[in-house]
C-alpha cells in the first residue's frame, strides 16, 4: 500500500454523514479491472465530500486498511461486517455475483439497495434470472445504476428506479 494509506482502528459511531458499504468481489489496489475501478472511481468523488460521505468496502481476503480515504475490510469478517452494516444506511454492489445477497439485505434489513451495471455480461446474467430487475418485495428501496445508455437500452425491460451515470475513468491510470 502507498505510505498514506493505514490501518483503521474503529468503526464510529453513525453521524451527520450518509454511511455506504459497497459489497464487491474484489477492490482496489490489488485488481484493477472494470468493477473495481468504476466503484473505486464513483468513491473518490463521493469522498471528496468527507462531510458528507462515510465510505466503506467489503470484498473477499481484502485487508484491513484505508485505501484513498475509503476503508476496507474482509467480506468474510463477520464481526465487522456485522457492525458496519448495522450503521449503513445505503448498500451497493458492481457485482452480479452478490446481487440475491444484496436484495436479500434490502428486503431483511430495509437498507435502500443501488445495484450498478457496467457491462452487458450482467445484462445477460439478470435476462437469465427468474427474478425481475426490480424486487418488488424490497419496497421501493432497491435502484439500478446503468454506466451507459446502451446497457440500459440492452435489458430490454421498463425498469423502475433506474439511472444513467457515466463515470469519467481513464483507464490509463490503471495500467
Amino acid at each position: 500500500f502507498p505510505s498514506h494509506d493505514s490501518r483503521w482502528k474503529e468503526i464510529e459511531p453513525l453521524d451527520n454523514r450518509i454511511r455506504v458499504l459497497w459489497i464487491d468481489q474484489d477492490y482496489v489496489p490489488f485488481v484493477n479491472a472494470g468493477s473495481e475501478i468504476c466503484t473505486h472511481t464513483i468513491n473518490k468523488f463521493l469522498i471528496s465530500k468527507p462531510y458528507k460521505w462515510d465510505i466503506w468496502v467489503a470484498a473477499p481476503g481484502y485487508p484491513q486498511r484505508t485505501y484513498e480515504g475509503i476503508r476496507c475490510f474482509d467480506l468474510y469478517d463477520t464481526k465487522t461486517f456485522l457492525k458496519v452494516l448495522e450503521s449503513t444506511q445505503v448498500i451497493q454492489s458492481h457485482s452480479y455475483a452478490y446481487r440475491n445477497n444484496m436484495l436479500y439485505m434490502c428486503r431483511k434489513t430495509g437498507i435502500p439497495y443501488v445495484g450498478w451495471v457496467h457491462t452487458d455480461n450482467y445484462v445477460k446474467a439478470v435476462k437469465r434470472d427468474t427474478k425481475s430487475w426490480n424486487d418488488p418485495r424490497c419496497g421501493g428501496k432497491q435502484w439500478t445504476v446503468f454506466n451507459s445508455h446502451s446497457l440500459l437500452e440492452s435489458a430490454k425491460a421498463k425498469i423502475p428506479n433506474s439511472q444513467i451515470f457515466i463515470p469519467v475513468v481513464d483507464y490509463r491510470d490503471w495500467e
